[in-house]
């Protein structure tokens, strides 16, 4: 006999199954993201607040999803707005984050999709949990991004008048 869900159970449900094995899609983030976005791996401290706003992404998300925590209540990795900062100081494009950003999210739903499906047939639920999940994802990326382009910004804005000043 199956569980019947709902589309919040088996959201929390596909959470707390895929929590234990975190360590394996934050590497895969991170491989995905040495392949595709270099430019936050070629300084050794960029690199390593990169590492580390991963593995704080993905357990935060992981942990709102399963006890229904609203998206902008999760609030970034302090690290992420001087990861921002640097990447800002030492001239490299945001995009690079909003990539990151996106492709992080990608694999993250991904597995969170393969997670409901494993744990019903039910179409039902299935659908309703995808639709929230997709809320859900995208209201987290638009508050996490946007505080990360702001401080990159800051910082931006920052040089530039120093940059003023000295002339």
């Amino acid at each position: 006999m199956g569980v019947d869900f709902t589309a919040d159970s088996l959201l929390s449900r596909a959470a707390h199954e895929l929590s234990p094995r975190a360590h394996e899609l934050i590497h895969d983030v991170k491989q995905c993201l040495r392949r595709e976005v270099p430019e936050l791996w070629d300084e050794p401290d960029i690199a390593q607040m990169t590492a580390e706003n991963v593995a704080e992404h993905v357990v935060a998300i992981l942990f709102g999803i399963e006890h229904d925590i609203e998206p902008r209540r999760i609030n970034p990795p302090a690290a992420d707005a001087e990861r921002a900062r640097r990447l800002a100081q030492r001239g490299k494009p945001v995009t690079a984050t909003l990539r990151a950003f996106r492709l992080a999210q990608g694999l993250v739903l991904d597995r969170l999709l393969e997670e409901l499906s494993r744990l019903t047939s039910d179409a039902e639920p299935i659908n309703a949990a995808t639709r929230k999940l997709i809320a859900l994802a995208t209201e987290y990326m638009d508050h996490t991004s946007e505080t990360g382009v702001l401080a990159f910004q800051d910082e931006r804005d920052r040089q530039v008048q120093w940059r003023l000043f000295q002339w």
